[in-house]
């Protein structure tokens, strides 16, 4: 639950609560664990050969399996009218004494409720926990339902009462005419006087603008914080903004978002600002991130297949390891100082991007474009670059391909001026796909079969 200003309530059962009542139910079975151990013991004693265990003779008497008899004499005489013993007669009765059996059918009827009430009482308390998990997962559902709602409630009555939208387009349209008037020749005074009260008019809707900007800002990142570990309900945030354009038309900054394991695939993100969010683990196939910000980003293990990077996307200092970029368009990218190590870069276009400083390590490059790119100290140990171009990459030096755990080429287009065989590595491509990939590929046969076939032309 929460109360009006979206603030968490306390949650009615702790953690605390639900060890200590699993705890009594342990300490419930013990005595009964340790009746049945004892019992089994003595049974299995009584059954070893007397070899191995010689005082099991002597417990076979009162364990039953020995016998146990007992026997017990009585004496009786007959006296003649003198008082002399004329007759003496001794009866014997033999009784079987009380064996491990008689005890048990004295015991048993306990020991059986005992365990029943045992077994009833552990299963009451694992459906009572099962029943408490589940009211605690939907209270923990409607809790952030809640959250959604009133976050949607607020932004809906920011954005509609307040005409954000057009006083947006009004202050655009503004700042492009005064932009080309200054571009162009001289206005005239009464253009000039005309321009000046529009100014201040708008001025003022457009310091309203901003402050209704900055709390959708707030809000939005506070809402996606709590939403931390969901990223169904964080893409269902996001779905909102992008549907009703307020990321576009509000310029809204999601600078530092948590938007890790979001669902973003095929969003118009377009001039978005994103640095320093956290995209970890986010779905961004076919995503339009052209001239986005996405400065230091966290974008590692994010899905890219077939994402529109290119025209001026800043990438600078992300971290994009492991990520799949299959097919994605880095051209004219910047990528500088860019964590690029693991990632999936196959069919990938990094023609003309800014490389500089960015680290391939073990990274696949097979038939990757990265013809006209900045490679000035990038970092290319163990990368995969099966049939690669890099013609006309530029500060790409031979040192950079060679030396202790180099790139593996094959088929590679490099530059006229680097002295390298271009196949030099073809042979150890396949067990190197292997080890860097074994997700990809299971056997060594699949990884030779993906060596042959971007190995043609």
């Amino acid at each position: 639950m929460v109360d009006n200003d979206g603030s968490e309530m306390p949650v009615t059962r702790s953690i605390e609560e639900n060890k200590a009542q699993k705890q009594e139910s342990y300490k419930l079975w013990l005595p009964v664990t340790a009746i049945a151990v004892v019992v089994l013991t003595l049974l299995l004693l009584n059954l070893c050969e007397s070899t191995l265990f010689p005082l099991s003779l002597k417990a076979r008497d009162w364990t039953g399996f020995g016998g146990g008899i007992t026997e017990e004499a009585t004496t009786s005489t007959e006296k003649d009218p003198d008082g002399k013993i004329i007759k003496t007669v001794v009866t014997s009765k033999k009784e079987d004494g009380k064996t491990l059996w008689d005890w048990l059918s004295v015991l048993g009827v306990p020991l059986t409720l005992a365990l029943l009430g045992a077994w009833f009482q552990t299963r009451q308390q694992t459906q009572a926990d099962k029943k408490a998990d589940l009211e605690k997962e939907i209270a923990e559902t409607a809790r952030k339902e809640e959250i959604i709602q009133a976050y949607l409630d607020k932004l809906s009555e920011l954005v509609v009462d307040k005409n954000l939208f057009a006083i947006a387009a009004k202050v655009k349209r503004f700042e492009t005419k005064s932009t080309s008037k200054k571009e162009g020749s001289g206005d005239s005074s009464g253009d000039l006087e005309e321009e000046v009260n529009l100014s201040e008019v708008l001025q003022e809707q457009k310091e309203q603008l901003d402050a209704a900007v900055d709390v959708i800002r707030a809000r939005t990142l506070a809402v996606l914080r709590r939403l931390k570990d969901d990223p169904e309900r964080k893409t269902s945030v996001m779905e909102f903004l992008l549907e009703a354009e307020v990321i576009q038309r509000l310029n809204l900054s999601l600078s530092g978002a948590d938007l890790s394991g979001a669902n973003l695939s095929r969003a118009d993100l377009h001039n978005a600002d994103l640095h320093d969010a956290d995209l970890k683990g986010a779905n961004l196939s076919r995503a339009n991130l052209s001239r986005a910000d996405l400065r230091g980003a966290n974008l590692s293990g994010a899905n890219l297949f077939d994402a529109k990077l290119f025209r001026l996307t800043n990438l600078f200092s992300a971290d994009l390891s492991r990520a799949n970029l299959f097919s994605a368009n880095f051209r004219l990218t910047n990528l500088f100082s860019a964590n690029l190590s693991r990632t999936n870069l196959t069919y990938a276009n990094l023609s003309r991007a800014n490389l500089n400083h960015a680290d391939f390590s073990h990274a696949k490059l097979s038939r990757a474009n990265l013809s006209g790119a900045k490679l000035s100290r990038a970092t290319l140990f163990g990368a995969i670059l099966l049939r690669a171009d890099l013609r006309d990459a530029s500060e790409l030096t031979q040192q950079q391909l060679e030396g202790e755990n180099p790139p593996l080429l094959c088929n590679v287009t490099l530059p006229n001026e680097i002295g390298v065989v271009p196949n030099r590595d073809c042979e150890k491509m396949p067990q190197a796909l292997l080890d860097k990939f074994p997700e990809e590929f299971e056997n060594l046969a699949k990884a030779q079969a993906f060596v042959d076939k971007h190995s043609k032309p």
